[in-house]
């Protein structure tokens, strides 16, 4: 990897934010966003990233079991207390761990010509 790719990695591991990253690691910031798709989906960036959140997680001595073991207790306490609130928030991130949920997609595309989709889905009850 070349260092600046190495640095969007230190990067990325801050917070998450590809583009931001990019900026941080030295890309411009006019093709940041472009820079960092193309970082992501670079095979040893992706590994080095993968990896080094293994190291912390394993020097942390941190699961994602023990992470929703954690959640789901403090869910159920919150619920006990009638704090559904908070309930739903640690229900929530559980979810964002299983990967049930998605904080943003973005998809940057060109196309030549007509593009259409349409959705087939089904009709409920008797109609």
């Amino acid at each position: 990897m070349t260092p600046k790719q190495e640095a969007f990695v230190r990067e990325y591991l801050l917070d998450s934010n590809a583009t931001q990253a990019a900026i941080r690691a030295g890309y411009s910031a006019k093709t940041a966003q472009e820079q960092s798709s193309r970082l992501l989906s670079n095979v040893m960036v992706a590994q080095a990233i993968s990896e080094a959140r293994r190291k912390i997680a394993q020097r942390a001595d941190f699961t994602v079991d023990q992470h929703m073991d954690t959640l789901a207790r403090l869910r159920d306490k919150a619920e006990v207390e009638g704090q559904i609130s908070a309930a739903v928030k640690a229900e929530m991130a559980r979810g964002k761990v299983a990967g049930f949920y998605v904080d943003r997609v973005e998809m940057n595309a060109k196309v030549l010509g007509t593009v259409s989709y349409r959705a087939n889905i089904p009709k409920r009850g008797n109609a």
